[in-house]
C-alpha cells in the first residue's frame, strides 16, 4: 500500500510542480506588471516591487493562478497532468494560459447588485474577496512608496526657495521625451496653482509639493540634477559683481606684424622672414 502511494506520488509529482509552478509564475508576473503600470513612472523599482506588502501581493496572485488551474483540472476542462507525460512543452504553455485566464476570471464578479442610491454596487463572486485584498495591498504599497519619495524630495528641497527656481524648475519636463503633452500641461497647471497659493502654504511646503509633483513623472534623480544645476547657476550669478564688463586681455606683442596668422607653421614662416629682413638691413 505504501509502496503504491509512493510510486503514484513519484509519477505525479513532477507534472504537478511543473504545471502549477508555471501557472503561479505567470500569476506573479501579472502582479509585477500591474504594480509597474500603476506606480512605475517616476518611482524607484525598489519602492514599487520590494516589500512585505508586495510579497503578499505576489503570493495572492500566484495562488489565484494555481487555484484557477486546479479548478480547470477538477472540472475536466483540461488534462495537463497527463499531457505533461507526452508533450511537456505544450502542457506548460496551456498551464500558463490557464493561469492568466484565472487571473481575470477570479477578479470578475458573477452578479453586481446596485444599491438603493443607484450609485453604489455590491459585487458577488470571487472578485469580492480578491479585489478587496488587492485594494488593501495597493494602499499599503502606495503608502510605503509615498513615504520613501517624500523623504528623498524633502532632502533635495531642504534649502530651496520656490520663488527663485520657478519657472526654471519646469526644465525637468524637458528631460524625458516619453511624457505625454496632456500630462505635461497638467503638471504645469498644478505647479502654477502651488505657486499662486503663497498665503496658504509656506515656502518649504510649496517647494516640497513642487518636487513631489515632478518626481511622480520624471523621478527623483531628474529632480535632484535640475535642482543642482539651478543652485549652481544661482551661486555663479551671486558671486559675479553686477554691472561688470568683460574685457579682452591684451596679448604680449612679439614684434611681428599681425597678418591674421593662425597655424604654427605660418607663425614660424613669418618669424623667419622677419629675422631674414632684419639681417639684410644690418648688412646694408
Amino acid at each position: 500500500m505504501g509502496s503504491d502511494f509512493c510510486e503514484v506520488m513519484t509519477t505525479l509529482w513532477p507534472p504537478v510542480i511543473a504545471c502549477y509552478g508555471c501557472a503561479a509564475v505567470f500569476g506573479i508576473a501579472t502582479g509585477v506588471v500591474e504594480l509597474l503600470s500603476r506606480y512605475g513612472k517616476g518611482n524607484r523599482t525598489s519602492w514599487v516591487l520590494w516589500g512585505r506588502a508586495q510579497a503578499v501581493y505576489y503570493i495572492i496572485n500566484g495562488l489565484a493562478a494555481a487555484v484557477g488551474l486546479f479548478a480547470s483540472e477538477a472540472l475536466g476542462k483540461t488534462e495537463l497532468l497527463s499531457l505533461y507525460e507526452t508533450k511537456p512543452a505544450l502542457a506548460l504553455l496551456q498551464a500558463a494560459g490557464v493561469g492568466l485566464a484565472a487571473m481575470f476570471a477570479l477578479r470578475s464578479s458573477l452578479v453586481s447588485v446596485e444599491g438603493r442610491d443607484d450609485r453604489s454596487k455590491v459585487e458577488l463572486g470571487p472578485a469580492q474577496i480578491l479585489n478587496v485584498l488587492n485594494r488593501y495591498l495597493h494602499r499599503q504599497i502606495d503608502k510605503r512608496r509615498g513615504t520613501a519619495a517624500f523623504e528623498e524630495i524633502r532632502k533635495i528641497m531642504a534649502d530651496v526657495d520656490p520663488d527663485k527656481i520657478y519657472p526654471d524648475i519646469l526644465l525637468c519636463l524637458a528631460i524625458s521625451e516619453a511624457i505625454p503633452e496632456a500630462d505635461g500641461e497638467r503638471i504645469k497647471r498644478n505647479i502654477e496653482l502651488i505657486m499662486t497659493n503663497k498665503e496658504k502654504f509656506s515656502s518649504r511646503t510649496r517647494a516640497i509639493s513642487i518636487g513631489l509633483e515632478l518626481q511622480r513623472e520624471v523621478g527623483v534623480e531628474a529632480v535632484r540634477n535640475v535642482i543642482d544645476v539651478l543652485k549652481n547657476a544661482k551661486h555663479s550669478d551671486d558671486t559675479t559683481p553686477s554691472g561688470t564688463k568683460t574685457t579682452e586681455v591684451e596679448k604680449p606683442s612679439s614684434g611681428l606684424p599681425d597678418r591674421g596668422v593662425n597655424s604654427l607653421d605660418e607663425q614660424l614662416d613669418a618669424a623667419l622672414n622677419a629675422l631674414g629682413k632684419s639681417k639684410d638691413s644690418e648688412r646694408r
